[in-house]
């Protein structure tokens, strides 16, 4: 094994290598002086880090449950739009299906003349024709006068 492989020694510390690199790993710590100091050094750092957590006394936990149900209970509910106003609420939700009903009711009449002329094209292209032979008429009698 090679000695340049010293990050090995961390996962070893931990039990994070294979099985068969863990193997490998303690018998060169046996045989290598210089991998087995740095592991003695490394071992003892990190147990010297470890530390177990303070055990919080029971009143600690019965003041932060009362905090944690006070502050829900003061928490007003959240509302779209418009907080704690229901009657507009109502009015401005009227106001706007009024709104789009007649948009809608628009939309629908004008594609409906649009169908009708679509459908009379010839009749109302003849039209401007006789509108013409109304003119011609007219002035025929204005002659005749």
């Amino acid at each position: 094994m090679k000695c340049s492989k010293r990050q090995d020694l961390v996962l070893y510390y931990y039990g994070e290598l294979e099985e068969p690199e863990e193997k490998r790993l303690a018998s060169h710590l046996e045989t290598c002086g210089k991998c087995s100091a740095a592991w003695q050094r490394l071992k003892e750092t990190l147990e010297g880090l470890h530390c177990e957590p303070p055990e919080m006394p029971e009143s600690y936990w019965r003041d932060y449950q009362r905090g944690v149900r006070n502050k829900i209970g003061k928490r007003s509910p959240r509302r779209f739009f418009f907080p704690a106003r229901p009657l507009l609420q109502g009015a401005i939700t009227a106001m706007l299906l009024a709104a789009v009903a007649t948009a809608g009711f628009h939309y629908y009449r004008g594609k409906q003349d649009r169908i009708m002329i679509l459908q009379n094209y010839e009749l109302l292209s003849e039209l401007d024709l006789l509108e013409d032979f109304d003119l011609l008429r007219s002035l025929e009698e204005v002659e005749n006068l």
